[in-house]
């Protein structure tokens, strides 16, 4: 979503609304971010069954970034992405 290759409804049944708004509301331009948004690394854990989070950095607009997400399982193996922060 945020460099423009996929729309926000797309979105809708792997992120939780208040993701998707949070996303929304982060300034892009008209194809989203110039450069796009790179994944420079990704580190899962587990806290317990039925969740996972995420710490990560992204390269946006040329500066890393870091990020934090937790996914949660719903149903027998969809998981939804239930908070996402671009620190």
């Amino acid at each position: 979503m945020l460099d423009g290759r996929r729309p926000a409804r797309q979105m809708t049944k792997i992120a939780a609304p208040r993701v998707i708004r949070y996303l929304r509301a982060i300034p892009l331009g008209p194809g989203g971010l110039p450069g796009g948004v790179r994944l420079l690394s990704f580190h899962p854990s587990q806290p317990h069954e039925g969740a996972v989070e995420v710490a990560a950095s992204v390269a946006v607009r040329g500066r890393r970034r870091a990020v934090a997400a937790s996914f949660e399982l719903t149903g027998l193996e969809n998981w939804v992405c239930d908070t996402l922060r671009i620190l």
